[in-house]
């Protein structure tokens, strides 16, 4: 054998041990983190309005009198804690879909002004539970990791069921859910390995997100109304 045949040989031995050493410590760092996370967190949802209405008359001229006004109402809601649970199922180091249950305890605020006798100003506030049971896609942004690749950012996003109980669930609307949003995943704790273990990964979790919803205890059935929230909380992965 030629000493170019004894190179090329020896070559072509050096990758495939490369390649020996580097695949099972790839495939040991996708599956290191676990298929399945579950995830609780808490924090606060923003205040946002639902919309203004006017309670009118018809006028008494002749023959046609104009509209009267005898007040107007100004209804939102306020900021509150806000409940989360997760579960997500990861599809690729990249990618999972997430189911996401969510409570917030609000107050519905009612403000009435422009009374046509002249009285003055009420602010009228009742108790409000609102639940979303929602369905997305989470994108994590493996690439930007740092902080040696325990911090991971991520990028997510879907909709869903929107259920708000007045006061006691004396009152019950329903209508729709949507949201937008990204966060951080700070990893604390991660199997090494050398053993099977149940516990993959076990770290921190903040989201922010822009939120909207569609229907429930609204002025305007037809308006989409938005607002922020950001919640913080402990997620693992099995």
């Amino acid at each position: 054998m030629t000493a170019l045949s004894i190179r090329r040989v020896r070559t072509a031995l050096l990758w495939c041990s490369l390649a020996a050493a580097l695949t099972p410590a790839r495939v040991h760092a996708q599956g290191r983190e676990g298929r399945l996370e579950i995830a609780a967190s808490v924090g606060m949802a923003g205040n946002h309005d639902l919309g203004t209405e006017k309670a009118v008359e018809s006028g008494n001229g002749v023959p046609v009198g104009s509209d009267v006004t005898l007040f107007q109402a100004a209804t939102s809601l306020e900021r509150g804690p806000l409940f989360e649970g997760r579960v997500a199922w990861h599809l690729t180091r990249a990618f999972a879909v997430e189911g996401t249950f969510g409570m917030v305890r609000t107050h519905l605020r009612t403000s009435i002004t422009n009374d046509f006798e002249q009285a003055s100003p009420i602010v009228s506030t009742s108790r409000l539970t609102q639940y979303t049971a929602e369905g997305g896609v989470v994108w994590h942004l493996n690439r930007l990791r740092f902080a040696h690749g325990r911090v991971r950012p991520f990028v997510t996003g879907g909709g869903g069921y929107l259920r708000q109980l007045h006061d006691g669930a004396t009152l019950v609307e329903t209508g729709k859910s949507a949201f937008a949003g990204g966060g951080l995943k700070v990893r604390l704790h991660e199997s090494a390995g050398r053993r099977p273990s149940l516990l993959k990964a076990l770290g921190l979790r903040v989201d922010a997100r822009l939120n909207a919803t569609h229907g429930g205890f609204d002025i305007d059935e037809d308006a989409w109304r938005t607002f922020p929230s950001l919640t913080g909380g402990i997620y693992v992965c099995f």
